[in-house]
C-alpha cells in the first residue's frame, strides 16, 4: 500500500521558470559567460552543482553556488504559478492520509518561499532540499537521504516528477514512478509506464497502484 509520495518540485508542482531563467542568466552575465545556443529551460531540474561546474568550471562552481543562493534570497519572489489543479490535488492526497514530501535540487530558503508564495507549503511532511555547502549532484542520492532519514519503506513510497531526472531517481532506490506531462520534460518522459496528464489522472494512477 502507498503511504508517501515524494513530489519534484519545478514543473511538477509549480512553474517558476521565467524566475530562473532570469536569475541563470544573470549568474552568466556576470561570469561574462557566453548565452548564445543555451535553452535555459534545460537547465531548471537538474543539480546545480553539475551545471556550474560545465559553464564556469570546477574550481568555481561551489562559490557560484552560493551567489546563486545570494541571488534568490535577495529578490521578492515573483513569476512564480502554482500548476493547474495541484492545490486541488494535494488536498485530496492529504484527506486519503498519505504523507507528502518535497525533493528538490534546489536550495532550502528558496524552496520555502516559494512553497509559501503558491499557497502549499503547509500541505508536505518534510521539504528536502540541496545544500550549497555539500551539493547534490543527482536526485539519486537526494531520495536515498530522505528514504533514511525518514525511514520511508520502499513498496510504500512513490516519486512524482516532470523529467527523467526525478523518475531515474526514484527508480534507481526501487520507488515506482509516476510522470507528471504539464511540466519541462514532456518528451523525455512520455514512454513511462504511469504517466498523467492531469490532476485526475493522477489521482486515478495513485488509487490504482493502492490496489
Amino acid at each position: 500500500m502507498i503511504k508517501n509520495i515524494l513530489f519534484d518540485l519545478d514543473g511538477t508542482l509549480i512553474n517558476c521558470k521565467k524566475l530562473q531563467v532570469s536569475i541563470l542568466q544573470q549568474l552568466f552575465d556576470n561570469h561574462q559567460v557566453s548565452k548564445d545556443s543555451i535553452d535555459f529551460t534545460t537547465l531548471i531540474g537538474p543539480p546545480l552543482i553539475n551545471t556550474f561546474a560545465k559553464y564556469f568550471g570546477e574550481c568555481n562552481c561551489q562559490n557560484v553556488m552560493k551567489e546563486y543562493e545570494n541571488i534568490y534570497k535577495k529578490i521578492k519572489i515573483h513569476n512564480v504559478i502554482l500548476m493547474p489543479e495541484m492545490k486541488s490535488i494535494l488536498q485530496t492526497l492529504k484527506e486519503k492520509g498519505y504523507h507528502l514530501f518535497v525533493t528538490s535540487l534546489q536550495i532550502k530558503d528558496v524552496v520555502i518561499k516559494e512553497l509559501k508564495y503558491v499557497g502549499i507549503y503547509d500541505y508536505f511532511d518534510k521539504i528536502f532540499t540541496d545544500n550549497p555547502d555539500l551539493p547534490y549532484k543527482n536526485k539519486t542520492d537526494m531520495i536515498n537521504d530522505l528514504i533514511k532519514e525518514q525511514n520511508l519503506e520502499i513498496n510504500e513510497s512513490i516519486v512524482i516528477g516532470d523529467t527523467k531526472n526525478d523518475l531515474i531517481g526514484g527508480e534507481q532506490n526501487g520507488l515506482k514512478t509516476i510522470a507528471v506531462m504539464w511540466g519541462y520534460g514532456k518528451d523525455c518522459v512520455k514512454n513511462q509506464q504511469y504517466k498523467a496528464e492531469n490532476a485526475n489522472e493522477l489521482i486515478k494512477i495513485i488509487d490504482e497502484l493502492n490496489k
